[in-house]
């Protein structure tokens, strides 16, 4: 038997000859940890599947148990990942080594780990999901831990791995990537991102999101505007032949059309972003895309969309608090007890029947502005304007409103023909907003009042007359 002196010393001189830990600084292990690494090493090579699956657990274990444990790990994770190597080998040892590098890059080793991404990116064209969702996930987990770097030549086996399996984590690992700076090895996927924007699943929708906010923040944006997807034009007009590689128009139907709200505030996000770091983008959302905004500030209805639709109006230049908020209904007038003609109200009923038929086209019609479809009844009635168009009063004016501000001709929302708004002021109203509907307001009550009152004085005054006659002719015996 050897001293225990002289063993020790054996082991210290063994370790000494080892190559240099990529252990962090302050994290050294003991030479007891040092031995019982080497030995689940050493058993990584055995024969037995079940063993090296045992071995590869064992070391994912050691290496949580302390800092010094993961480093020792660390230092031997040339023999951990040989394993990954063969094709051949068992799928429970690939998985329980996946777990394994895991651990370690989560405890500050995946620079350590670079060396290895090859072997790891074949296993995301694995048959086995399970297998194949662990390879992802570390991809990520490496991504985000420091590693983007070394991952950033194999961005598009991370897409298609994607697209293949439909999986979350590569296209994590891509926006990891971007974040880090290497806006370069994700540029090529934008026009695939953008399909992915109008894809049914909505976790996909919002990975999309979060991707392309991580490129702009990195400093993508330019080159965004070189390659096209963010139009700089100068035109007022939208090229419907380039509607779907537009990113702004995307972000914009996002925001207007979808129902899941975390979707909607990513896209917003991503367009502030946009914005802070080209401020000529912001111009353009004006010119093209004015009407656009105006619908999505009116779709985030209330107050869990406050934030959003302050951004948006940031970027408008216009008051957020008169937007989102549903339309209030008139307050229905109370009816009066009195005596009445009968015949008069017949009558009366007869026309607003018939107004009623004759509006109910009006009653249908959309704003184009708030997407409201009551436009008769709120938000100040109905205004049709030179074009043809019909809009609320209020919606109407706040465009205007808005168009004066930023020096622009006062134009149609829809067509862009332009609207004479002194002129239009004085001019009377068109045939279809003379149509009469129900009162909803107090004047209009007062004046049906007043009208009732005349009518019934008159009903009055007639049986008075009536009565005195009739008790002045002399009665017969």
């Amino acid at each position: 038997t050897i001293p225990p002196r002289i063993h020790s010393a054996m082991i210290a001189d063994r370790l000494d000859s080892l190559p240099a830990s990529p252990m962090r600084p302050g994290c050294k292990a003991t030479p007891a940890e040092e031995r019982q690494v080497l030995g689940i090493v050493g058993r990584l090579a055995s024969k037995d599947a079940e063993e090296r699956a045992k071995a590869a657990k064992d070391l994912g274990n050691l290496a949580v148990s302390g800092p010094g444990a993961a480093g020792a790990v660390a230092n031997r994770v040339d023999g951990l990942a040989s394993g990954l190597k063969s094709k051949t080998e068992d799928a429970q040892v690939i998985l329980n080594i996946l777990s394994t590098l895991r651990i370690l890059c989560e405890e500050g080793y995946a620079n350590a780990l670079a060396v290895h991404v090859l072997n790891v990116i074949a296993w995301l064209g694995s048959d086995n999901q399970v297998v194949q969702r662990k390879a992802a996930t570390l991809l990520r987990v490496m991504a985000e831990e420091g590693a983007s770097a070394s991952l950033a030549h194999y961005a598009q086996q991370l897409w298609a791995c994607f697209e293949k399996s439909s999986l979350q984590a590569p296209i994590e690992a891509l926006t990891a990537i971007a974040e880090s700076g290497q806006t370069a090895a994700v540029l090529p996927m934008v026009p695939k991102v953008l399909q992915i924007l109008g894809d049914d699943r909505s976790r996909s929708r919002l990975a999309a999101c979060s991707m392309l906010a991580a490129l702009c923040r990195a400093g993508g944006v330019d080159a965004l505007c070189a390659q096209g997807f963010i139009d700089t034009s100068s035109s007022t007009q939208i090229d419907t032949t380039t509607t779907d590689q537009s990113l702004l128009h995307s972000l914009l139907m996002l925001v207007r059309d979808d129902t899941d709200p975390a979707l909607r505030r990513a896209a917003v996000d991503t367009l502030k972003i946009i914005v802070d770091c080209s401020p000529s983008v912001a111009e353009v959302l004006k010119e093209k895309y004015a009407l656009l905004l105006f619908n999505c500030m009116s779709s985030l209805k209330g107050s869990m969309h406050q934030e959003a639709r302050s951004i948006l109006a940031e970027v408008l230049g216009v008051d957020a608090d008169r937007y989102g908020r549903a339309p209030q209904p008139a307050r229905p007038v109370q009816p009066l007890v009195e005596k009445i003609d009968w015949r008069s109200i017949v009558k009366e009923a007869e026309e607003i029947r018939a107004a009623a038929e004759h509006g109910r086209e009006l009653l249908a019609e959309v704003c184009a502005i708030c997407l409201d479809n009551d436009i008769p009844r709120t938000k100040g009635g109905l205004r049709v304007l030179s074009c043809g168009h019909k809009f609320h009063s209020q919606c109407v004016d706040d465009w205007f409103g808005w168009k004066k501000k930023c020096k622009h001709a006062c134009t149609c929302p829809l067509c862009r023909k332009r609207e004479d708004i002194a002129d239009d002021k004085s001019q009377p109203p068109t045939a279809p907003s003379q149509v009469r509907l129900p009162p909803v307001g107090r004047a209009e009550a007062r004046s049906r009042s007043a009208a009732r009152s005349d009518r019934a004085g008159s009903v009055a005054r007639l049986r008075s007359t009536v009565s005195s006659a009739r008790s002045a002719r002399p009665r017969r015996s």
